[in-house]
């Protein structure tokens, strides 16, 4: 008997200026990975850059013969940790990898870390295949590790229950609101839905985005993507790019030709994120938010192509947590990359671990003052 042979890798790490030049192979990487990730994709990753973090990269793991099997964005994390690739804009940490060999692909990043590093920070990675194969990988090499900020999120994933999801998903009396609320709108004009598909729609429905967004609260708060110039940039860069390949998308309510509320929806392969909702507050009592919530999930049932569809949402309770009866479990990980390195691991854990506690006192100090303010 032989043993099973052991694929060989080149790994090496690269600025994201330097893998524009990849974007092809790039793209054809994400089209294989065992776990799908519109945010670590080039149309996305590289506009990002400029307004988030222009000094990130990637760590590129290649076969012998030279195919990208791996991607794996990251950046300088606090104690100089290096930590995955993610932002307010990017609300997951998977990164791309080959479905063949994910194992060994995953093993040959972790041993070139090793190399270099003590400790890595994965935030936002979903309980998925890549998961799997991270934890498989760290077991072969003895790794110690930590989950941080465990949770989960809606997800929409109907499987063969596409027909009657929505009457199952929405408890009676909350649907029965939803169209009453949706009745009283309708009283106040010309109530219209529309579905975005091709650049042109998409291109507008990011202008009704931007528009409404910024003349609610976060436009006031300066938070807005469209009250600052590189984030709008960066916003309509990003969408329209993924447009022209077919990964952008989107519902609108309009009341008398006005929009009223938007959600932009990602996707790539079967999988799709429901990036960005925004409504006109003005309407607030009409619940339109929800209304274009309920709209979308029509589309996207309709959808076959479309297998499951990640809300987005951050942590706590969400309106559309009442819409979709799924949920995707998520967590931040952090792992020693160097076998046996338990002692030198806890320190940084315990580190990271008040950071977090500090952080989150520190939140809630900030929201019990704007009550009582």
């Amino acid at each position: 008997m032989h043993a099973p042979l052991t694929m060989t890798y080149r790994v090496a790490w690269h600025s994201f200026t330097e893998l524009e030049g990849i974007a092809g192979e790039w793209r054809d990487l994400a089209a294989r990975a065992i776990e799908p990730n519109v945010f670590y994709e080039p149309s996305f990753v590289l506009p990002a850059l400029k307004v988030f973090d222009s000094d990130a990269g990637a760590i590129c793991v290649r076969s012998a013969g030279g195919r990208l099997v791996g991607l794996f964005p990251m950046n300088r994390g606090p104690f100089l940790i290096f930590s995955g690739f993610v932002h307010p804009y990017a609300p997951l940490g998977v990164p791309l990898v080959d479905r063949d060999d994910s194992v060994g692909i995953v093993g040959a990043w972790l041993d070139h870390l090793a190399k270099r590093h003590r400790t890595i920070a994965m935030p936002c990675l979903s309980q998925g295949p890549f998961s799997e194969a991270l934890t498989l990988a760290c077991a072969m090499r003895n790794l110690p590790g930590h989950n941080f900020d465990s949770h989960d999120r809606a997800l929409l994933a109907p499987g063969t229950h596409r027909a009657g999801y929505l009457g199952q998903s929405s408890a009676s009396r909350r649907r029965k609101n939803l169209l009453r609320h949706r009745r009283r709108l309708a009283e106040l004009g010309d109530l219209r839905h529309s579905s975005a598909h091709d650049t042109a729609s998409v291109q507008s429905l990011v202008d009704a985005f931007l528009k409404i967004e910024a003349s609610g609260w976060k436009g006031e708060a300066g938070t807005a993507a469209g009250r600052d110039p590189a984030m709008s940039k960066f916003f309509r860069s990003a969408v329209l790019a993924l447009a022209a390949e077919g990964k952008a998308q989107g519902d609108l309510l309009t009341l008398d030709g006005e929009p009223i509320a938007v959600i932009v929806v990602l996707r790539s392969g079967e999988t799709a994120w429901a990036w960005k909702i925004a409504y006109d507050e003005r309407f607030a009592s009409h619940s339109p938010g929800i209304q274009v919530a309920f709209d979308a999930t029509q589309t996207l049932l309709a959808d076959t192509s479309i297998a499951r569809t990640d809300s987005c949402t951050a942590p706590g309770p969400h309106v559309i947590d009442h819409l979709w009866h799924e949920r995707l479990s998520l967590t931040d990980r952090m792992i020693g990359v160097r076998p046996g390195s338990t002692l030198s691991f806890e320190p940084t854990f315990l580190l990271e671990a008040l950071r977090r506690k500090s952080r989150s006192l520190a939140k809630s100090v900030l929201r019990t003052l704007s009550r009582q303010a």
